[in-house]
């Protein structure tokens, strides 16, 4: 498990707050550039890299996060296109979609669009949820693709440019024990382009929630988003804490301020709070730590899931994923009805592959001792926060 950040939240820290982060870059060593070159292209962030500190990086590096940078921006760039229309078509099925995380951020936190790459475009709707995502999939323009939908969004809507948008049920997940979805109508508000949008203290506490459901991986990303939206909205500390305890909240704020303080200037620490080191150590070195042999986000679940289990459990995990049948086939490639079996057998082969490529990746790239340790520390961090989580030790 690599994790050789030292130095590196705080040039992530530079990006969000800092005047000229490029001069605080251009004061560092050359074998210090390089390193944290390397971080930045470990955690994906080469695109950033490039934005901010173009001019200082290394000659090595410039080249490629210049290449990385243009090619995030042309992705966004059809993103952008593609989802404004979804938002126009839901608005005029008589929806009032809310952007969440990145879709939000990209265009109201981050200096740039392209800062914020999307895989996804994550929106909720006060009413109408099922009838409108039904409605699209009708239209032909937006796709679903089978398997069972995780219980905090509808299944997924794909376009033919493979920009894929998920409409929640709830803005949290998990939400149980949290209000019902109509609850959160009452912190809907109006942006002056005529959007519909949280107030931004609400999404950041949805952001720090998400931090602690995926288990702390990928903070480098998560810490950019927090940064810069507290940056632009000038967040307040205290609705922050009257939404957390009216919506019981799990997460201590004060958490992410204490375990990386070279993120956040001493003037934009808006909680303190008291954890055990151990604790603290354990969300620098699980949040810093990249897993830069994996290819998606699929190997990571795997790596996580799948390895641990014991050989009856791999067994039933495989089994379950290789139950193919022609209805799947049909929906997943868009097949008509009544298809050759050639052509059944045709996707059936290319799925197989796919799943056994995917498989092949994962057993040939990351130690398996990397992904226990990250086991350890995730399980340790669990149980160190199920004492400080509900506890609201933190002060403003």
């Amino acid at each position: 498990m690599r994790n050789d950040c030292d130095g590196f939240f705080a040039a992530l820290g530079w990006m969000a707050f800092a005047p000229d982060p490029a001069a605080r870059f251009e004061r560092l060593s050359a074998e210090e550039k390089r390193r944290l070159c390397r971080e930045a292209g470990a955690h994906r962030l080469s695109h950033c890299f490039y934005y901010f500190f173009r001019n200082a990086l290394p000659s090595e590096f410039r080249e490629e996060f210049g290449r990385s940078y243009h090619a995030v921006s042309a992705w966004e760039l059809g993103y952008g296109v593609a989802l404004n229309r979804l938002r126009k078509r839901i608005a005029e099925l008589g929806g009032r979609p809310v952007a969440l995380k990145g879709a939000y951020l990209a265009y109201h936190a981050y200096p740039s669009p392209v800062l914020r790459a999307k895989g996804d475009y994550d929106l909720w709707l006060p009413e109408g949820v099922r009838e409108i995502h039904a409605a699209l999939q009708a239209e032909g323009e937006w796709r679903t693709m089978p398997g069972i939908a995780p219980d905090h969004h509808l299944p997924a809507l794909y376009n033919r440019d493979g920009r894929m948008a998920e409409i929640h049920l709830n803005p949290f997940h998990p939400y149980r024990n949290r209000p019902e979805p109509p609850a959160f109508g009452k912190f809907v508000r109006e942006l002056p382009d005529g959007s519909a949008s949280f107030e931004p203290e609400l999404h950041w506490l949805i952001l720090l929630e998400h931090c602690r459901h995926d288990g702390w991986l990928g903070l480098p990303r998560r810490l950019l988003d927090l940064g810069f939206l507290q940056k632009k909205h000038r967040l307040s500390a205290g609705r922050i804490s009257e939404l957390r305890r009216e919506l019981r909240l799990p997460t201590d704020p004060a958490l992410i301020f204490e375990a990386f303080p070279d993120f956040f200037p001493e003037g934009e620490r808006l909680f303190r709070g008291t954890f055990p080191r151990q604790l603290l150590d354990d969300l620098r070195q699980l949040g810093g730590s990249s897993f830069s042999a994996l290819s998606s986000k699929r190997q990571l679940r795997l790596e996580l899931t799948f390895r641990p289990l014991g050989a009856w459990g791999k067994i039933r995990f495989l089994a379950r994923r290789s139950l193919i049948t022609p209805a799947f086939l049909r929906e997943k490639y868009g097949l008509p009805d009544h298809v050759s079996r050639r052509e059944l057998l045709r996707c059936y082969r290319r799925d197989v592959g796919e799943k056994l490529l995917l498989l092949c990746r994962f057993f040939g790239t990351v130690p398996p001792e990397a992904v226990r340790e990250a086991g350890r520390i995730r399980r340790r961090l669990a149980r160190r926060l199920d004492g400080y989580g509900q506890s609201g030790n933190s002060d403003r």
